[in-house]
């Protein structure tokens, strides 16, 4: 008989809610937006920052961030290898929408494909690698609080 998982739908619930707690409380700066402005916002995808790394093999599209949090969208290509790291002051969350990977931490390996969604807690060593042959991995992304996306700002901005 197969155990439960305790990752479940709730766990969509849990990062919506999670996510407009901070969008609700806090305010959002976008791109287009100076700090401080408490407004809606709405970007088109020629309006979204596109930042690809010096390789070719990872970009991300910048949606939105602040001192909260940082939501974006991640693209890698196959056979892309991020090696172990750790992030000291960020929880990290990947809900994956296109293609497979394999995460593995703490000697555990963990098979992520469409609809998967993956909670990295601070402090926690991981690495991770694309095992669709032909097919990008696409993730929704996001940091809490935001930081660790400075470092697309240091790729090449694709318009």
């Amino acid at each position: 008989m197969r155990k439960p998982s305790i990752i479940g739908p709730s766990i969509y619930l849990l990062i919506l809610s999670g996510l407009l707690c901070f969008l609700w409380f806090s305010p959002v700066v976008s791109v287009k937006e100076a700090p401080g402005d408490r407004t809606v916002i709405v970007l088109s995808p020629e309006e979204v920052p596109t930042y690809v790394a010096p390789t070719g093999a990872a970009s991300a599209n910048m949606l939105f961030g602040q001192e909260g949090f940082y939501l974006g969208r991640l693209t890698l290509k196959p056979e892309t290898k991020v090696p172990t790291h750790r992030h000291e002051a960020e929880t990290e969350v990947l809900y994956c929408l296109e293609g497979t990977g394999v995460l593995a931490s703490k000697g555990k390996e963990y098979r992520i494909g469409p609809g998967k969604v993956v909670m990295i807690p601070t402090e926690v060593e991981h690495s991770f690698r694309v095992t669709s042959p032909l097919e990008d991995f696409v993730a929704i992304q996001l940091w809490v609080p935001g930081g660790p996306e400075k470092k697309y700002l240091g790729w090449n901005e694709v318009k």
